[in-house]
C-alpha cells in the first residue's frame, strides 16, 4: 500500500494561491488605472480641447465683427456720396452707423419740371366769359427722413433689409403762369373767378404728375442707389415701405 505525498499537494496549492493573488492584483491595477484615466486624464484633455474650441470661436467672432463694421462703414460712405445723408445701419444686430437726428429732414430722389394748362368758361344769358391758364411747375418726390430709415445687414446668410418711409411729394411749386381772359358783355370775370381757376390749375397739375408715377420713380431711384452700393457685397436686398406716409405737401399758389 502506497502512502500520499503531502509535499506535492501543498506545492500545488501554493501555486494556485499565488496565481489567484497575481490575477487579483492585475484586476485591481487595471481598475485603478481606469479610474485614474477617467477622473484625471480625460477631464484635463476635455478642458484643454474646450479652451481651444472657445478660443477659436472667439477669434472667428472677432473677425466677423471686424468685417461687419468695415462693411457697414464702406456702405455708409457710398450712401453719403450718392444720397447726401446716412441712415441708421445695423450689421448682424450691431449698430455701425447711427446718425440721427438727420441734418436734413427730407430726401428728394426725383425732380420733374412740366407745364399744365387749364380753361374755365361760363355762360350767362348768352354772355360767355373765358379764362385760359398755362403754368410751369416743379415737382420733387422723395422721403421723409424724420421717419424710420434703417438698413439691417446680415452676413450669415448675406443679405439686407431696408426699412424706409413710403415715397411722398416733397414739394410742388407753380413757378409762373400766363392768363388769357375774354369777358362777356355783362358776364364779367371776377377776382373769385381768377382765384378758382388758379386753384383748379394747381389741382389738375398735381393730379397729372402723380398719375405719371413720380412717387414710383422716386422709390426706384432710391432702390437703385442702395442696390448699387449693397449688391457689391451682398446677394439679396429687400425693401420695406410699410410705415404710415406723411401728408403730401400742398402746392404754393
Amino acid at each position: 500500500m502506497s502512502l500520499p505525498h503531502p509535499p506535492q499537494t501543498e506545492s500545488r496549492l501554493g501555486r494556485f494561491i499565488l496565481l489567484i493573488s497575481i490575477s487579483f492584483a492585475l484586476v485591481v491595477g487595471t481598475v485603478t488605472l481606469f479610474i485614474w484615466v477617467v477622473a484625471v486624464v480625460l477631464p484635463q484633455a476635455t478642458l484643454h480641447s474646450a479652451e481651444q474650441v472657445g478660443e477659436k470661436a472667439y477669434q472667428i467672432s472677432q473677425q466677423s465683427a471686424i468685417r461687419a463694421i468695415k462693411l457697414g462703414k464702406d456702405f455708409a460712405a457710398d450712401l453719403q456720396k450718392n444720397l447726401g445723408f446716412l441712415p441708421k445701419i445695423v450689421v448682424d444686430s450691431q449698430t455701425v452707423i447711427d446718425s440721427s437726428p438727420q441734418p436734413i429732414l427730407q430726401l428728394a430722389t426725383v425732380e420733374q419740371e412740366f407745364e399744365s394748362k387749364y380753361s374755365y368758361q361760363h355762360t350767362f344769358l348768352r354772355s360767355t366769359k373765358t379764362i385760359l391758364l398755362s403754368a410751369h411747375f416743379t415737382a420733387k418726390a422723395g422721403f421723409d427722413l424724420t421717419k424710420r430709415f434703417e438698413i439691417d445687414i446680415s452676413t450669415h446668410p448675406p443679405g439686407a433689409k431696408i426699412h424706409a418711409p413710403p415715397p411722398m411729394l416733397i414739394s410742388f411749386e407753380m413757378n409762373n403762369y400766363h392768363v388769357l381772359e375774354e369777358e362777356g358783355y355783362w358776364n364779367k370775370i371776377t377776382a373769385e373767378d381768377r382765384q378758382n381757376a388758379v386753384a383748379a390749375l394747381q389741382a389738375q397739375a398735381k393730379a397729372d404728375i402723380l398719375a405719371r408715377g413720380i412717387l414710383h420713380q422716386a422709390q426706384l431711384a432710391l432702390e437703385r442707389t442702395i442696390q448699387d452700393a449693397l449688391l457689391r457685397h451682398l446677394a439679396k436686398v429687400e425693401f420695406d415701405y410699410t410705415q404710415t406716409s406723411s401728408p403730401q405737401v400742398e402746392p404754393k399758389p
